[in-house]
């Protein structure tokens, strides 16, 4: 995948970090990665995954924030700023761990971008820029080891229409317990549940699948509906 390079930084003081090494990975709920939506008021909802080898821990500072083309903006929306979370006392993400949504939202809120107006095809993308430096730049963090994962990205495309392209769907609430919810414009003809490697957990034909026997964790979701389109996502379960 093509590097996302941005040009202003907020600041760019970067903590040295010795030998530690971490992967950070940001990770699109809705829309799902690489979907294509149509013109309007878009909700967008990411988490952030540590692929380790080192965890990320208490005190540690993760930058993020979304992008639109090469314009990076925080929740707020304001322009070359982004959002800082500091992992509390007594936390951290280990490897194979995720940050969700719910943390994130204690900091920003949810992220809603008016592309309503928006007449050429223009791309989105969630980023986590990483841990310890306010760069605004994936590169600022010198412990994280692959940075072509830290943005991933959904097209907004005027021609699009949900009639030609990926079913929409949601699903609540993220993190889930016991239940998880889903809300789409169609029945529901199947849901399948799987792990990051690709075991299926779960299967469901109604709009609500039990998980209160699944590990903690994230899990990857497909929704066909009864016209035969899909969509995909990602949730946690706590």
């Amino acid at each position: 995948m093509k590097k996302l390079l941005l040009s202003v930084a907020l600041f760019a003081t970067t903590l040295s970090f010795g030998q530690v090494s971490r992967d950070l990975e940001a990770v699109l709920g809705t829309p799902a990665s690489g979907a294509v939506v149509a013109p309007g008021s878009i909700s967008v909802e990411f988490s952030i995954k540590n692929n380790g080898p080192d965890a990320i821990n208490a005190g540690d500072t993760i930058y993020f924030g979304y992008t639109v083309g090469q314009d990076i903006f925080s929740f707020d929306g304001t322009i070359n700023q982004v959002e800082g979370a500091i992992i509390p006392a007594g936390f951290s993400i280990p490897a194979g761990q995720s940050l969700p949504w719910s943390v994130l939202t204690q900091v920003g809120g949810t992220i809603t971008i008016d592309m309503t107006n928006q007449t050429t095809v223009q791309t989105i993308c969630a980023i986590v820029l990483g841990v310890g430096s306010g760069a605004l730049t994936a590169a600022g963090d010198a412990a994280d080891a692959v940075q072509d994962n830290n943005f991933d990205c959904f097209t907004v495309n005027p021609n699009a229409s949900l009639d030609e392209n990926s079913l929409s769907a949601s699903v609540y609430p993220n993190p889930a317990t016991d239940v998880l919810n889903i809300k789409m414009n169609e029945e529901v003809a199947s849901v399948v549940i799987t792990t990051l490697d690709g075991k299926t957990v779960a299967t469901e034909t109604s709009n609500s699948v039990n998980i209160s026997e699944l590990n903690t964790g994230m899990y990857l979701y497909t929704i066909t509906g009864v016209s035969g389109k899909v969509a995909k996502g990602n949730f946690v379960k706590n």
